[in-house]
């Protein structure tokens, strides 16, 4: 049986370099038809600290649906 170079190189115990996917190069998956699964408009978060009077705003008016910039998670 033959061993490609690869499974013998990481039997040896040599480092292996593999090719990084680029997400931001693959090209665009075609949604239509498809339903939502996760979705929301104007989702706002905002903590209060104990000692402190000042609220910390981590999310303000964020949106995820098919109408927006980002795009809501599909099936």
């Amino acid at each position: 049986m033959v061993e490609s170079v690869s499974q013998r190189d990481q039997q040896v115990g040599k480092k292996v370099r593999r090719k990084r996917l680029n997400l931001y190069r693959l090209p665009p998956k075609n949604f239509e038809g498809k339903e939502d699964l996760i979705s929301f408009n104007d989702l706002s978060k905002t903590y209060t600290l104990e000692g402190r009077d000042e609220r910390i705003v981590a999310l303000k008016s964020v949106s995820l649906s098919s109408k927006n910039e980002f795009y809501s998670v599909k099936k």
